[in-house]
């Protein structure tokens, strides 16, 4: 498993530890999403991050709530 850094990258102050969460797939695309990709409709040029059901996922994360910036690992 990758550790998390425990310090912000953009500021230097410590990051929260806790979990990045949806109520279905968590997934990546380069470009912005239409409403129908984000509702789930269609998943056309999108890559899912986490969670394979319609069950959810979470993962582990770091937050800055000064940044806005939120890291987290993906993968095995």
């Amino acid at each position: 498993m990758v550790e998390l850094p425990k310090r912000c990258p953009i500021c230097g102050k410590n990051m929260e530890e806790g979990y990045l969460f949806t109520g279905f797939r968590l997934r990546w695309s380069k470009d912005k999403p239409s409403f129908w990709q984000r509702k789930g409709y269609i998943q056309e040029g999108a890559k899912i991050i986490a969670g394979h059901s319609v069950f959810g996922t979470s993962i582990k994360a770091s937050r800055c709530p000064d940044c806005k910036i939120i890291i987290f690992h993906y993968g095995d």
